[in-house]
């Protein structure tokens, strides 16, 4: 009996967006339930909690990406979407920051890699 594909492409892309947040100076938590609204915390280095919902990219058959939508329960408690592209390892606010029409793998940030800073919008620029 092996591990269901879409199950362990879930926990990986996990691993990677802790591995990320980590890697951008947060500390990463997780809920100790399977069934919460959120699949991570990080907590900042100034401070700050951020609340996940990982989301490994995905395609539609036509090429387009799968954009999800956050529940109503997530907007309410602040919960961001955060994308996972499992072949690059690469980790984006939004899925169109890890692709672009020519090169599936080119990201739409001026070549620059996202980071936790650029999550951080002032309070004033947040919207739901």
């Amino acid at each position: 009996m092996g591990l269901n594909q879409k199950i362990g492409d879930g926990k990986r892309a996990e691993l990677l967006a802790a591995e990320w947040l980590m890697g951008q100076g947060c500390y990463v938590f997780r809920p100790i339930t399977e069934q919460s609204p959120i699949d991570l915390i990080a907590l900042t280095q100034d401070g700050r909690f951020l609340y996940f919902d990982v989301k490994k990219l995905a395609y539609r058959t036509k090429g387009t990406v799968i954009a999800r939508k956050l529940t109503d329960k997530q907007r309410k408690i602040g919960v961001r979407l955060l994308y996972v592209d499992l072949e690059t390892r690469n980790c984006a606010l939004y899925p169109h920051q890890l692709t672009c029409h020519d090169d599936r793998h080119a990201t739409r940030l001026s070549g620059k890699p996202v980071t936790i800073s650029s999550l951080l919008l002032p309070e004033s620029e947040r919207t739901n």
